[in-house]
C-alpha cells in the first residue's frame, strides 16, 4: 500500500469550500422558507444545483489531498462526471429541500439521511472506480458499511442544525452560522478522510487511461470554478433580495396569477407574517384536521405589555421595529410546524397543532413568554417588554368563534394577575368572560341612554377653610345594579376602549355644570381625571378648548388630574401634552403623588401647576415621624417648584392641623365633603358662605354642622 503525508493545502481548500457553501446553504434556505411562490421555486432549482456543484468540488480537492490518490493522475471521461455530479445534486436537493419546510417529520429525516448517506457512497465508489487502475481497486466491506452509518447520521444532525438555523434570530446571528459552518466544513472533511480509510490501492498502481493530467493543476481548476459558482450564487441571492423588496415589484406583480395576488392578502405587510384573514383560514382548517385525525389544536393570544408607551415615547417607527423583532422571535419561539399570526396593533395568535394535551405546549408557551422578556435593541435605545399569553383549546373550550374570545379572556386574565406569564382558559374565566361581554354591553348602553352621573367632592383652602374648588367623581346609575362607583367598571371600559368616550363626556358635562354654577354666581373651579387613552389624542388641548369655548369658560375653569403611574409611563409624551396645555392656558395637577417610586429631578421639568398628594401619606401625617417628615419634604419641594400642593384623603381633625403647619395649599375628605350632586354642592356652597366670620374663617364643628345639613 502507498504510504504518504496528506497535502494539507488541498486539505484547507477543501475546508474553505465546503465551511463557505454551507454558510451560503444557510441563507439560502432561509430565503427559501420565507419567499413566496414565485421566486421560490426558481431559487430552489438553482440553489439545489450549486449545493450539489460545491459538494462535487470539495469532494474532488480531498480526493486529491489524501494518498494514495494523489499520486494517481484523475482521467475522468464526460460520462463518468456526469454520474458522479448526478448523485451529487440529489444530495444537494436534499440538503436545500428538507430544511426549508415548516416541519420535519422522523421518518423523512431518517428517508433524507439515508438517501444522504447513499449518494455520498455512490460519488466516493464511482470517483475511484472509474480512475481505472492496474491493479483494481478494492474496498475494505466493514470500513466502507462504516463510512455509511457516518456519513448517514452526519447528514441527519446537518438537516436538523439547518432546519433550526433558518429561524434562529438570537444574539450574534451571524457568528453562530459562521462558526456552525467551519465545525460543519471539518466534519464533512472527516465523513471523507472515514471514505479514504477503506480503499485499497497497490502501491504499483497505475491509471489505464491514456489521457495524462496535472493533479495541481486540476486542483486550482476546481477551486477556481467553486469560487465562479459562490459569486453566481452570491450576485443571485443579491438579486432576489432586490425582487423581494420592490425594486422590481411592478414587473413581478404582472406576472403574478390570481392565487399569488390572494396570498399576499394574506400576509401582514410590516411583520411579513400571515394576518387575520389568513389566521381564519389557518383555524377552519386546523379544526377539520382536529376532527379528522381525533386531535386536539391550541389558540395562544399573545398581547404585548407596555408597548404603547414605547409607541408614545420613541414615536411609530420604533414601535414597528419592535413588532418586527417581536414576530421574529415569536417564530423561534413556536414549533416550524405552527403558525404565528399578526392580528392587528401589538396582538398575535399562535395556531399550535398536533397536541394531546394541555401539557404539551407549556414549553412552547414559556419560550414565547422568555423570548419577549429578553431586552430589544433597536436604534441604540434598550427597550423591555413583556408578553401576557391567552391558551384555548379545541374542542374543550370551543369550535371556530368561541376559541378566539376565550384565547382572548384567559389572555386579560393573566395581565390582571400580573402580566408576563400565560393563562388558560377554566370555567372561571369563562364566567368572568361571560360578565365581560354583559359588561361591554352595559357600558355602551350607559353611554347611549346618559346612564353616567357626576358627583363632586370639595376642595378646601387649608388657611381659610373656604370651598376653592371641587373634583369630579363619575357615577354609574346602572338601571339593575344600581350606583357603580369607577373602580367597579373603569379597567373594563379601559379594556373595551370606551374610556376615552367616557372622559369626552365627563369633560363636557363638568363644563355644562360650571356654567349652570356662574348663572346662580359660584365662580369655582373642577379638577377632572384624565385617562392615557384620553392623553395619546393628538388635538386633546384643541377639543377641551372647543368645549370651553362653548359654555364661555375661562381656562382656568377645569384642572385635568393626571395620575403619577401614567406620567411615569408616558414621559415624553405628557411633556408634549403638557405643553400644549401651557399654550392654551389650562392648568394640570399630578394626582396621587408619592405612590409610585418618582423621580425627583424629572418633576422640574413638568409643566404642571398642581401636586396631589396620596392619601397614604396623609393618612398617618399627623401620628408617624417618617410620613411627617416624608410630607414636609415634598410640600416644601413642591413650593420651590412654585406648585400648589392639595392632600386627598383628609378625614382627621388632626390631619388637618398638622397639613395646615406644614403649608398645605389645600385640602378634600370625607372630614370636609362626600361626594355631592350637583344640587346639594351648590345648596352646601351657598349656606357657606352666607356663614362666615367676619375676618373669612369657618371653623370646621361649623362646617361640618352646614355640610351635614346639606347631605
Amino acid at each position: 500500500m502507498i504510504q504518504a503525508n496528506n497535502n494539507f493545502t488541498l486539505i484547507a481548500l477543501a475546508l474553505l469550500v465546503s465551511s463557505v457553501s454551507i454558510l451560503i446553504n444557510i441563507e439560502i434556505i432561509k430565503r427559501l422558507f420565507t419567499g413566496d411562490n414565485y421566486i421560490k421555486n426558481r431559487l430552489f432549482q438553482i440553489c439545489a444545483l450549486f449545493v450539489g456543484s460545491s459538494l462535487m468540488g470539495m469532494h474532488f480537492l480531498d480526493l486529491l489531498a489524501f494518498p494514495p490518490i494523489r499520486y494517481i493522475n484523475l482521467n475522468y471521461s464526460p460520462y463518468d462526471l456526469s454520474l458522479t455530479w448526478l448523485f451529487a445534486i440529489v444530495i444537494g436537493f436534499v440538503a436545500v429541500y428538507i430544511p426549508s419546510q415548516k416541519t420535519l417529520p422522523a421518518i423523512t429525516l431518517v428517508s433524507a439521511s439515508s438517501l444522504c448517506g447513499v449518494c455520498g457512497c455512490a460519488i466516493y465508489y464511482f470517483s475511484v472506480t472509474d480512475l481505472e487502475l492496474y491493479p483494481a481497486v478494492s474496498f475494505n466491506t466493514g470500513m466502507s458499511l462504516f463510512a455509511l452509518l457516518i456519513t448517514s447520521v452526519f447528514a441527519a444532525l446537518y438537516l436538523i442544525a439547518l432546519f433550526w438555523l433558518k429561524n434562529y434570530v438570537g444574539g450574534k446571528v451571524l457568528v453562530m452560522k459562521v462558526v456552525f459552518s467551519i465545525f460543519a466544513g471539518v466534519c464533512t472533511t472527516g465523513v471523507h478522510a472515514a471514505y479514504n480509510s477503506n480503499v485499497e490501492i497497490s502501491n504499483r498502481a497505475t491509471s489505464l487511461n491514456s489521457l495524462l493530467s496535472n493533479n495541481v493543476l486540476l486542483a486550482i481548476t476546481i477551486a477556481l470554478c467553486c469560487i465562479f459558482i459562490f459569486c453566481i450564487i452570491f450576485i443571485i441571492a443579491i438579486f432576489y433580495d432586490k425582487l423581494d423588496d420592490g425594486s422590481f415589484r411592478f414587473n413581478r406583480l404582472k406576472e403574478l396569477n390570481h392565487y399569488e395576488l390572494s396570498k399576499l392578502a394574506m400576509i401582514d405587510s410590516l411583520t411579513k407574517l400571515p394576518n387575520r384573514r389568513a389566521l381564519q383560514q389557518n383555524l377552519e382548517a386546523g379544526i377539520r384536521r382536529c376532527q379528522r385525525t381525533d386531535s386536539k389544536m391550541a389558540i395562544a393570544f399573545i398581547d404585548l405589555d407596555n408597548f404603547k408607551p414605547i409607541n408614545d415615547n420613541y414615536g411609530h417607527s420604533t414601535g414597528d421595529d419592535l413588532l418586527v423583532q417581536v414576530a421574529n422571535r415569536l417564530n423561534t419561539a413556536v414549533r416550524n410546524c405552527d403558525v404565528v399570526t399578526r392580528t392587528g396593533g401589538d396582538e398575535f395568535i399562535a395556531l399550535i397543532e398536533n397536541i394531546k394535551s394541555s401539557e404539551d405546549i407549556v414549553p412552547i408557551l414559556e419560550r414565547i413568554v422568555h423570548s419577549i422578556n429578553e431586552p430589544f435593541l433597536i436604534n441604540d435605545h434598550q427597550l423591555f417588554i413583556s408578553a401576557s399569553v391567552g391558551v384555548a383549546m379545541h374542542p374543550k373550550d370551543g369550535d371556530l368563534d368561541q376559541l378566539i374570545s376565550c384565547a382572548d379572556a384567559a389572555m386579560y386574565r393573566a395581565k390582571a394577575e400580573g402580566k408576563n406569564r400565560f393563562r388558560f382558559f377554566d370555567t372561571t374565566i369563562e364566567l368572568a368572560s361571560d360578565n365581560m361581554l354583559e359588561m361591554q354591553k352595559d357600558l355602551k348602553n350607559a353611554l347611549a341612554n346618559d346612564e353616567f352621573k357626576l358627583q363632586f367632592q370639595l376642595k378646601i383652602d387649608s388657611v381659610t377653610q373656604i370651598p376653592v374648588g371641587a373634583e369630579a367623581l363619575v357615577r354609574w346609575e346602572h338601571p339593575s345594579k344600581g350606583v357603580m362607583l369607577p373602580y367597579s367598571f373603569i379597567e373594563e371600559a379601559e379594556r373595551f376602549g370606551l374610556i376615552a368616550q367616557i372622559g369626552s363626556w365627563v369633560i363636557d358635562e363638568t363644563c355644562r355644570i360650571l356654567h349652570r354654577m356662574r348663572q346662580h354666581g359660584i365662580d369655582m373651579s373642577i379638577s377632572v381625571n384624565l385617562s392615557a387613552q384620553q392623553l395619546r389624542n393628538p388635538n386633546l388641548s384643541d377639543d377641551i378648548k372647543a368645549v370651553l369655548d362653548r359654555f364661555e369658560l375661562p381656562s382656568t375653569s377645569i384642572v385635568f388630574e393626571i395620575s403619577e403611574s401614567i406620567a411615569l409611563k408616558n414621559p415624553v409624551l405628557l411633556n408634549t401634552v403638557f405643553s400644549s396645555f401651557r399654550n392654551s392656558h389650562i392648568k394640570v395637577a399630578i394626582d396621587n403623588f408619592g405612590a409610585s417610586p418618582f423621580n425627583l429631578a424629572y418633576l422640574k421639568n413638568l409643566e404642571i401647576n398642581e401636586l396631589k398628594l396620596d392619601k397614604d401619606f396623609t393618612m398617618d401625617v399627623g401620628n408617624n415621624q417618617e410620613s411627617y417628615a416624608i410630607v414636609e419634604a415634598v410640600i416644601k419641594l413642591a413650593h420651590a417648584l412654585q406648585l400648589s400642593v392639595t392632600a386627598e384623603g383628609v378625614e382627621t381633625e388632626n390631619q388637618r392641623k398638622t397639613l395646615a403647619a406644614l403649608g398645605c395649599n389645600q385640602m378634600q375628605g370625607y372630614l370636609f365633603s362626600r361626594p355631592l350632586t350637583e344640587i346639594k354642592l351648590i345648596e352646601m356652597i351657598r349656606k357657606l358662605n352666607s356663614g362666615f366670620l367676619t375676618d373669612d374663617t369657618l371653623f370646621v364643628k361649623d362646617y361640618l354642622k352646614t355640610l351635614n345639613n346639606s347631605q
